[in-house]
């Protein structure tokens, strides 16, 4: 995922590389809510990684549902 980045001092612009947390983990000793991602060991809150994660199972059904209408067209 991208986004614009825009420098507080400066005002300039450029698009960066943005992590989704898809990929975290929940300590067990962590009563705060919060989550690690594994891509870049920042912490996030556990509603926006879970979020993020039901996110991005949407769109991997989406996709197979495509796959799938295309392979029975094929046959």
């Amino acid at each position: 995922m991208t986004q614009i980045h825009r420098c507080n001092g400066c005002g300039s612009e450029d698009i960066r590389t943005v992590c989704n947390h898809t990929r975290f983990m929940i300590r067990r000793s962590d009563l705060m809510g919060l989550a690690t991602c594994l891509d870049c060991k920042e912490t996030v809150h556990i509603s926006d990684a879970l979020n993020n994660l039901g996110t991005e199972l949407r769109i991997l059904i989406e996709e197979s549902k495509k796959c799938l209408t295309n392979l029975k067209a094929t046959r």
